[in-house]
């Protein structure tokens, strides 16, 4: 480890594991990498905006631009991204956010 980046919140569209890495997505197309698993993460991030929509993935909710359903269930990032939601979590995802499936 040579350097130590600082990212503020905002900045962080989703974070995807790597098995003992996680990989930050990043505004602006930057993605950084980090040496600390995605679980240390979970418990770090700031729960109102953070949430864990799969094994692999944490999203920022506040750059979730919607959620579609077909064939499977992805969160649409402002940047195009589509990340998996886990079915199994799909339901905690609905009543955090306090909407109705259909």
């Amino acid at each position: 480890m040579n350097k130590i980046d600082f990212v503020r919140l905002e900045e962080i569209l989703y974070c995807k594991s790597n098995g003992r890495y996680t990989i930050f997505f990043l505004v602006g197309n930057k993605e950084l990498v980090s040496s600390i698993n995605l679980g240390k993460y979970e418990n770090l991030l700031d729960s109102d905006f953070f949430y864990r929509v799969h094994k692999s993935y944490i999203v920022n909710l506040m750059h979730v631009s919607s959620i579609s359903r077909k064939p499977e269930v992805y969160c649409n990032m402002v940047n195009g991204t589509l990340v998996p939601i886990a079915k199994r979590r799909l339901k905690r995802l609905f009543k955090f956010l306090d909407i109705e499936r259909s």
